[in-house]
């Protein structure tokens, strides 16, 4: 995480301190933000762990169904004595009264991401009040693009409108991926690409989703024409349409078209959806997506391909093998799903 600091501190001082009732802190911002990964490192600090006694990470996305929303919750929540509960087989009512029974005797934390809809809290507390509030400062905390999503809630709200990466913090970021560590040592003329990089970082706005597939990108590039012609040829748009044309750029720059259909395929898993890795492997494998070559198995090279995407911030490596030091679980950013179903659909994949 860059750059998100002193806002990190601030959330995490709001969760732990303040009001015994139950409240909520909402982290407002656009897409491509860094809302979920501010939130993700609030959710997994020493301090939230040791402060809430059961804590729960659900997506809500554009579709959720309450039930299936509510059934996630309480596999969180349930313990060892209780996993003989047959979950599937619960109504919506059945559910949220055995969330609300196990939370009623603890404190704690439920992060809803993503949240799309104002009425989502009434959807979700509509047969019976899941989440029960017992004064014992019990929180909840949500991410959401709107801001009238956040104010919506009815009950004690704290609204985090996430600030933009500052021009310092947008050029750590970005050349993180675009000049790493290992590689500086082989440049030549390494104040060229800092003097373009830090012009290129002021037309990403601080979002560190754009800055991150730009430097993917730029880092497969390392000649300073060709940095200078993304400069040159920047697009007039904001935003959600910069970061599509980012993409759509690092995409083309795809070294086959191998790659550019494994890059498409990951628009059939669901909105966040955590991707295994050696799922994924297998699917690719078994539509004829890897090709064959003569010094590596089908396997290594669908492996190289992970880590290639991965290296151009395509996907974001969840969880790594300790042992093998490579990458287990993948999501996708929910912008470059969306991409990737248009792109997929124009190309008729």
């Amino acid at each position: 995480m860059v750059g998100f600091e002193n806002e990190y501190k601030e959330i995490v001082d709001k969760l732990i301190e303040g009001e015994n009732m139950l409240s909520v802190v909402s982290i407002v911002a656009m897409g491509g933000a860094g809302k979920t990964t501010l939130a993700r490192k609030v959710y997994t600090s020493s301090g939230v762990k040791q402060h809430f006694e059961s804590l729960v990470w659900v997506t809500v996305s554009q579709k959720f169904k309450v039930i299936d929303l509510l059934k996630e919750i309480l596999k969180q929540i349930l313990s060892d004595g209780d996993q003989s509960i047959k979950i599937d087989e619960m109504n919506e009512y059945e559910v949220g009264k055995k969330i609300h029974d196990i939370l009623i005797k603890k404190r704690y934390l439920v992060v809803l991401d993503d949240v799309w809809e104002t009425d989502t809290w009434e959807q979700i507390n509509r047969t019976i009040k899941a989440f029960p509030d017992t004064s014992n400062s019990s929180r909840l905390l949500l991410t959401t693009r709107k801001e009238d999503v956040a104010i919506h809630v009815e009950m004690q709200t704290h609204v985090h409108a996430l600030r933009s990466l500052d021009e310092e913090k947008s050029w750590l970021l970005f050349s993180s991926k675009a000049l790493p560590s290992y590689r500086i040592s082989g440049i030549r003329d390494l104040y060229k690409y800092e003097e373009l990089g830090r012009k290129l970082t002021r037309k990403c706005d601080g979002l560190p989703l754009a800055l991150a597939v730009l430097g993917g990108y730029l880092s497969k590039n390392l000649n300073t024409q060709a940095w200078s012609d993304v400069l040159l040829c920047w697009p007039s748009t904001k935003d959600i349409q910069m970061m599509r044309g980012i993409i759509a750029r690092s995409y083309k720059d795809l070294p086959n078209h191998y790659l550019r259909s494994c890059v498409l395929s990951l628009a059939a898993f669901p909105e966040d959806y955590i991707i295994s890795v050696w799922t994924l492997i297998n699917l690719w494998i078994a539509e004829g997506l890897i090709p064959h070559t003569p010094k590596h198995t089908v396997e290594k090279t669908a492996r190289t391909y992970v880590s290639e995407l991965a290296q151009r911030s395509f996907v974001q490596v969840v969880q790594t093998s300790i042992i093998h030091e490579c990458a287990e679980e993948i999501r996708i950013h929910d912008i470059i799903r969306d991409w990737c179903i248009e792109e997929a659909t124009k190309d008729g994949f």
